[in-house]
């Protein structure tokens, strides 16, 4: 990825939280850098402080030099927070890519190093079993939003920026009683559900929100619903989230969206297999996504025509809680991992929107995931296809009803990024491929970059104006404002066929490209007429 090159020098100027004479000598290097949140947004700010280890003494910080490198050269001095009960700084990245965080001690003592990436909007990565607190720089994009069953381990995610959600298990028909008033039902469940919270985790994760659209279900979704709306008055900054097996009801959908509770649909081949006798587990897929898109529960800004930082859009979100398993009951069909991979894309193209995903493995042990290595695998995929950028072609067209030999014909392709940080540059190939199989490069377009994200564009003036912004161009009327999509691009060449016959527009993006290729090549079906034909364009 192309680091951006910006350079932060922070200088620690005699901030010891310990003696003021201490020598170098009993300075201890036991530290490394953490982060909060662990995967950091573009636009939001992020807590960056130094970690004490076993043998660390915390009077003992000596002082030294912080810096946040990207590829934009630029120099920033951040100063330590004021009255912090250990070393930190506050950094706001303000745009995406890879940064690297370097901590040198004045003392010439051990040099410390971390990655971070910064993505566009907010990311959550889920797996089960949990990975576990010696693998938690191993897999931090695993570690960033962590099932965590034991409150007293709760300290050690969360002082390294992590996420820390508390599984609740939910059963209705244990938990509701119909026999009681509907707002006693909403009480018992808004005490139960606070507990983990008033405890100190970040948030709570309810498995098994489940119902049928019958007169119960619908009836325990209403309660269900009330009792996170009531959670989310109550803590306002804690993270909601439920597993739902099965598609999501409209109603239940409604109910996190209205509450910005996120959803994990669950999506396990085994059950489709064992249960339903399903050889079309695409379309279950499908249903599960176009469910949670329906109430526009997996992604939404807002509607307010202005520039904002990602932390005051919505808080709600849909994700698929994807299976490792293909068969039941733990058993792996092979090629499992090659299988895992071809679902994730395949969801990333269904639901570009979608703000990340989860991982869940029934009947099997820690040790069989780490050997079947399907825990390294998940946070390869994740990185691939969620965190780096994620190029994807988009479809090829033109206003014509059909071309005819020597007219100037406009080929206009999308091209956008769906991944979670601005791309490098990279090229474009348009052919053309005769039905006698001849083809013709027609033109290289070079793409200097994709952003992601959004921008506000304005006209100021009283007339309609035309501006080029992020790869487009825009008509906007007099004294208007639009947000826009940075992601998405669209490109035009002209070509003049010299021939009649049908022709195969052929566009390729180059795959020596820096980031995640999604889909790299689309093609469109052109008619070809003599040079005397009427042509109808299309007004």
């Amino acid at each position: 990825m192309g680091h951006l090159r910006i350079t932060l020098f922070v200088l620690l100027l005699s901030f010891v939280l310990g003696p003021l004479n201490a020598v170098e000598s009993e300075i201890d290097h036991s530290w490394s850098i953490a982060i909060e949140p662990r995967l950091p947004v573009a636009g939001d700010p992020v807590q960056v402080r130094l970690l004490g280890g076993k043998e660390a003494d915390p009077g003992l910080w000596g002082t030294g030099k912080l810096t946040v490198t990207d590829s934009s050269g630029q120099e920033l001095l951040l100063q330590a927070d004021s009255g912090a009960e250990q070393i930190a700084f506050s950094w706001t990245p303000e745009q995406t890519g890879y940064f690297q965080l370097q901590w040198e001690p004045d003392d010439g003592g051990d040099v410390l190093r971390m990655e971070v990436p910064v993505v566009w909007q907010s990311l959550y990565f889920l797996t089960y079993p949990s990975i576990t607190k010696e693998e938690a720089d191993r897999y931090p994009l695993l570690a960033s939003t962590v099932l965590v069953k034991s409150l007293e381990d709760n300290k050690f995610w969360q002082e390294r920026g992590n996420r820390v959600l508390t599984p609740v298990n939910y059963r209705r028909k244990r938990q509701l009683n119909p026999e009681l008033s509907d707002q006693e039902n909403v009480d018992f469940l808004v005490e139960r559900w606070s507990q983990p919270l008033e405890a100190g985790s970040d948030g709570i994760w309810l498995d098994e929100l489940t119902a049928y659209p019958d007169e119960i279900g619908l009836w325990s979704i209403g309660i269900e619903n009330q009792a996170l709306l009531e959670l989310r008055e109550k803590y306002p900054n804690k993270m909601l989230s439920s597993a739902v097996g099965g598609h999501i009801l409209r109603e239940s959908s409604t109910g996190h969206k209205t509450a910005g509770a996120l959803v994990a649909s669950e999506f396990y081949g085994e059950f489709h297999g064992a249960v339903h006798a399903t050889h079309s587990l695409e379309k279950h897929l499908a249903i599960r996504i176009e469910a949670m898109r329906g109430t526009d529960l997996l992604f939404e800004r807002g509607y307010q025509v202005e520039e904002s930082a990602p932390s005051s859009w919505r808080q709600h979100g849909g994700i698929i809680l994807l299976s490792t398993n293909y068969v039941g009951g733990g058993i792996y069909e092979e090629p499992a991992v090659d299988r895992m991979a071809y679902f994730v894309k395949l969801i990333k193209s269904m639901a570009p929107e979608m703000p990340g995903i989860g991982f869940w493995s029934h009947g099997r042990t820690r040790d069989v995931m780490v050997s079947a290595g399907f825990y390294q695998a998940s946070e390869d995929l994740a990185r691939q296809y969620y965190v780096d950028p994620v190029i994807d072609l988009g479809p090829v067209f033109f206003g014509m009803e059909r071309a005819r030999v020597g007219e100037s014909v406009p080929i206009n392709f999308e091209i956008s990024n769906i991944g979670g940080m601005k791309s490098d540059g990279f090229t474009v190939n348009i052919y053309s491929k005769s039905s006698a199989g001849m083809v013709e490069l027609i033109q290289q377009v070079a793409i200097d970059e994709v952003d992601v994200g959004f921008s506000l564009l304005k006209n100021e003036s009283s007339m309609v104006t035309t501006t080029n912004a992020f790869g487009n161009t825009y008509t906007l009327a007099p004294n208007s404002k639009v947000l826009a999509l940075k992601s998405r691009q669209t490109h035009s060449v002209v070509w003049q066929p010299k021939s009649e016959g049908y022709y195969e527009i052929i566009v390729e993006v180059d795959p020596r490209l820096n980031a995640t290729l999604l889909n790299g090549r689309s093609t469109m079906s052109v008619a070809v007429g003599p040079q005397n034909t009427e042509v109808d364009r299309v007004q």
